[in-house]
């Protein structure tokens, strides 16, 4: 072979090196619209009621401390307390407002991104009566990576089904759908949740299709991060395991329902025995993983919201999705 040859380089290798300069730049060019609204203050409908949210979450956080209630917040404004007969002040359990709906990991992470990266001062101004100055950011910093991440990881699940041109267009469409751009900066558990479901997702191509105890592992893996986090993995659980199914995969399909809903469902066990028990000294109660899915479901099957009202109005939804 002519040293021509051997410099040439191959071309399955070169063709993969430019699928991944797409993605990166596909995932860069995500990335201005979305970053544009990293600094904006949180007065947009849900986006800044979440990120006003978290904020609050995150300085009483400060002044209570991370372990007042067990790791779940608390979201007075106004520093609960109770006076003494001497004059003094104590705080006063009983008249916190803690939330405990979900696992405490994203107040949790919103809080540690402003302790690393929140300006000077933003952890002493309640001591002032003052609103913290200049959180906006480093609250949303962390949310907006997840949200990249979940394009990735959206690349990647769809690649492995249904190969690398597919994949490619269904990035360039998430990167370029204006929903997504809106809320990619959510302070939220979306973002999060999204990322577990989609790398699910993709380890779980790859299982269907290819069984192996890895890929298996990190579908369980991406399940209980998912439960970490949120309920929203367990519901794509039916369908994973449905689709397995169909494509005549029996034993697999009993493996991801029996493995995956037991990897879910384990955080969110802990969590609702942890929350009971960290809530005692306020005397509220957290619901339940059968009672959350009861106010969920519940104005579905009563009658009071059916499902055809559900759809119209998702259906009129989307050109303000798309537009």
């Amino acid at each position: 072979m002519s040293a021509a040859g051997d410099r040439r380089p191959d071309a399955a290798a070169l063709v993969a090196w430019l699928e991944r300069l797409g993605v990166l730049a596909l995932l860069v060019a995500a990335l201005v619209p979305r970053a544009r609204d990293l600094t904006g203050s949180f007065d947009r409908e849900i986006e800044g009621f979440q990120g006003a949210f978290f904020a609050q979450a995150a300085v009483n956080y400060q002044r209570l401390g991370v372990g007042a209630l067990g790791g779940y917040p608390v979201l007075n404004v106004d520093r609960p307390y109770t006076v003494r007969p001497d004059g003094s002040a104590v705080d006063d359990p009983a008249a916190w407002l803690p939330y405990a709906n979900h696992p405490p990991t994203v107040p949790l992470l919103a809080w540690a991104s402003l302790v690393a990266l929140g300006p000077d001062g933003w952890d002493e101004a309640w001591r002032e009566d003052r609103a913290p100055e200049g959180v906006e950011a480093p609250l949303r910093l962390p949310f907006l990576v997840l949200h990249v991440l979940a394009l990735a990881a959206l690349w990647a699940a769809v690649r492995a089904g249904l190969g690398p041109a597919v994949a490619m267009i269904a990035l360039a469409l998430a990167a370029t759908t204006p929903v997504l751009v809106h809320y990619a900066v959510l302070v939220n558990y979306e973002n999060p949740g999204l990322l577990c479901v989609l790398l699910a997702a993709a380890a779980w191509v790859r299982y269907a299709r290819d069984g192996g105890r890895r890929n298996l592992a990190l579908f369980a893996a991406a399940s209980f991060a998912g439960g970490c986090v949120t309920y929203l993995p367990l519901c794509f659980l039916p369908p994973f395991a449905i689709a397995t199914f169909l494509r005549g995969c029996v034993r697999r399909s009993w493996l991801v329902a029996a493995v995956g809903g037991a990897a879910g469902l384990a955080p969110l066990l802990v969590h609702g025995a942890w929350a009971g028990r960290a809530l005692a000294p306020t005397g509220a109660v957290s619901a339940g993983l059968v009672a959350r899915a009861g106010e969920i479901l519940g104005p579905l099957l009563d009658g009071s919201a059916p499902p055809s009202r559900w759809l119209a109005l998702q259906a009129g939804r989307v050109p303000d999705w798309l537009g």
